[in-house]
C-alpha cells in the first residue's frame, strides 16, 4: 500500500495528512491490501515501534491501529452480555435450586433448553448478519436488536415485579415451565445476536493480527470487569442478609441484581454503538471471489479451530456454572463465598489479560494455549482432592483457574480470528457455527450432570 501511495504522489518521504488515509487502509474493501508479511511488518511498526521509519510506512501502520476511543468502545460493547451471562452462568442454577426449590432435572432442562436455543440461533444470526446491509452497520444493527431483547426479558427471571413474583411462587409446575421457557428463549436469541455480531466485528475493523489480539484482550478484560462487578454487587446484597444460608427469602436480592446489571450493561452498549465506526460490508475481498458458508464447511481447519474454541469455552462456562454449587454443597462454605471466590478468580483473570499479547507474540498460539491448559488441569486436580471447608486453599485454586481459563479462551479466540483472516464477508457464520458447538456441548453436559447428580434432592433446602 505504501509503495502504491508513493507512486501516485511521486514523493517518497512526504508526510501524509489526508484524513481519508485511515479509511482507505482499514475500510475500503476494494483496496489492494499488503500481503501477510508486509501486513505483519506494518502492524509491528504500529504497535511496537519497529521496522522502517519513513513517514509513509509510519502513517500506513498507524492507520492499521484503531483509535483509543474506538478500542475502548469495542471492548466494552459486550458488557451487557457479560453481566447477564455472569448471572446466568454463576447464579441461575443456584437460584433455581436454592431459591425456587426446583428439582435437579427441571433446573437442568431449563438451562439446557436455553443453551440449545442459543446454539441454534448462533449460526442463523451469523448468516443473517453477513447478509445484512444497513447504513447503521450490519453488525451494530444486530447488537442493538439483541440488546433490546435482553433488556426486555432478563429482569423478569427473578420476578421483576410484584405480579411476576407472585406468578412464579404460586403457579403450577407447568405454568412456571412455560413462563421460564418463553423468557429464556427470547433472552438467548438476543444474547446470541449480540455475541456473534460483536465477535465478528473484530475482523471487520482490522486485518492486523496483533491489533485483533489487543481487541480480544480488551473484550476479555471488559468481561472480567463485568463479572467482578456482578460478584461485588452480589456480595454487597447478601452481606445485608440475616441468614448465612441461601433460600426463598433471597428472591429480592436476585431481583435487585438483575435490574442493576441490565441498566448498567445497556449504557455500555450505547457507548459502543456511538463510537465504533463499522466499515461498510465488503463486496469482494479476495481475488477468487467471496467465500461462502459452503467453502468454510469444506475446510478441515474449520473443524479443528471449532473444536478448540468449543473446548476452551466449555471449560470456562461449565466451571462457572458449577463453582457456586461446589462451594455450597461440596466444600460447605457460606453463601458469601459464591461472591468472594469467583471475585478472586476474575481478578486474576483480569490481570492475566495484560500479558496475553506479548505471550502470544513471543511464544506463539500453541505454546500459550498449552501453558493455559496446564494451569487449568492443575487447578481441577487441586479442587478434586480439596477437603471440606478449605476456603483458603480454594482461593489459591481459583487464581490458577482464572489464569488458565483466560489464557486458553483469549488464545482460542485469536486463533479463530486468524482463521477468518481477511474473509470478513462471511466471518459471522464462522463465529456463529463455532458458538453453536460450544453451546450444545454446554447444554448437554449440564443436563447430564443434573440428571446423575449424586447429591440428589438431599441438597435442596427443606
Amino acid at each position: 500500500f505504501a509503495r502504491i501511495w508513493c507512486s501516485v504522489r511521486k514523493e517518497y518521504k512526504m508526510t501524509i495528512t489526508e484524513p481519508s488515509l485511515e479509511e482507505e487502509v482499514r475500510h475500503q474493501s476494494a483496496m489492494s491490501y499488503p500481503d501477510e508479511g508486509e501486513l505483519d511488518r506494518l502492524c509491528s511498526e504500529s504497535l511496537y515501534g519497529t521496522g522502517r521509519s519513513d513517514a509513509i510506512n509510519a502513517n500506513a501502520a498507524k492507520a492499521l491501529r484503531l483509535p483509543t476511543i474506538e478500542r475502548a468502545a469495542y471492548g466494552t460493547g459486550h458488557i451487557l452480555n457479560d453481566m447477564t451471562g455472569s448471572v446466568w452462568f454463576s447464579y441461575l442454577l443456584v437460584f433455581f435450586r436454592k431459591v425456587l426449590l426446583f428439582s435437579n432435572l427441571r433446573s437442568g432442562i431449563l438451562i439446557s433448553v436455553g443453551q440449545a436455543v442459543d446454539a441454534v440461533f448462533n449460526p442463523i444470526v451469523g448468516t443473517l448478519s453477513d447478509r445484512t446491509s444497513l447504513s447503521f452497520g450490519r453488525r451494530k444493527s444486530w447488537i442493538l436488536g439483541g440488546s433490546i431483547a435482553i433488556v426486555a426479558t432478563f429482569p423478569f427471571f427473578a420476578g421483576g415485579c410484584k405480579t411476576c413474583e407472585e406468578y412464579i411462587l404460586k403457579r403450577t409446575d407447568i405454568d412456571i415451565m412455560v413462563y421460564y421457557l418463553g423468557l429464556i428463549s427470547i433472552f438467548q436469541i438476543g444474547w446470541a445476536s449480540v455475541q456473534v455480531s460483536h465477535l465478528s466485528l473484530v475482523t471487520d475493523l482490522t486485518r492486523c493480527q496483533d491489533e485483533r489480539t489487543v481487541l480480544y484482550s480488551l473484550r476479555f478484560a471488559a468481561t472480567i470487569f463485568a463479572n467482578v462487578s456482578v460478584f461485588v454487587a452480589t456480595w454487597l446484597l447478601f452481606r445485608k442478609s440475616d441468614s448465612s444460608d441461601l433460600g426463598p427469602a433471597d428472591i429480592d436480592e436476585f431481583q435487585a441484581l438483575n435490574f442493576g446489571v441490565v441498566g448498567a450493561g445497556f449504557l455500555f452498549v450505547v457507548f459502543c454503538l456511538v463510537f465504533v465506526r463499522e466499515p461498510p460490508a465488503p463486496r469482494n475481498t479476495t481475488s477468487g471471489g467471496l467465500i461462502t458458508w459452503r467453502d468454510w464447511l469444506a475446510m478441515k481447519e474449520f473443524y479443528q479451530v471449532g473444536v478448540l474454541y468449543m473446548c476452551s469455552r466449555f471449560i470456562q462456562n461449565v466451571a462457572q456454572f458449577y463453582l457456586p454449587m461446589y462451594l455450597l454443597d461440596t466444600l460447605g462454605l457460606s453463601k458469601t463465598a459464591i461472591a468472594t471466590v469467583p471475585l478472586t478468580l476474575y481478578v486474576s483473570s483480569m490481570l492475566t489479560t495484560f500479558g496475553m499479547r506479548p505471550l502470544n507474540r513471543h511464544l506463539g498460539r500453541k505454546t500459550a494455549y498449552t501453558i493455559g491448559i496446564g494451569l487449568v488441569l492443575f487447578a481441577c486436580v487441586a479442587m478434586y482432592i480439596m477437603p471440606r471447608e478449605s476456603e483458603g486453599l480454594m482461593f489459591g485454586a481459583s487464581v490458577l483457574l482464572g489464569i488458565g481459563t483466560t489464557t486458553i479462551v483469549i488464545t482460542a479466540m485469536a486463533m479463530e480470528a486468524d482463521f477468518v483472516a481477511g474473509n470478513v464477508e462471511s466471518g459471522a457464520f464462522v463465529y456463529g457455527s463455532m458458538s453453536f458447538m460450544e453451546k450444545m456441548a454446554n447444554g448437554l453436559a449440564i443436563l447430564i450432570v443434573q440428571a446423575i447428580d449424586p447429591c440428589g434432592e438431599q441438597c435442596a433446602p427443606g
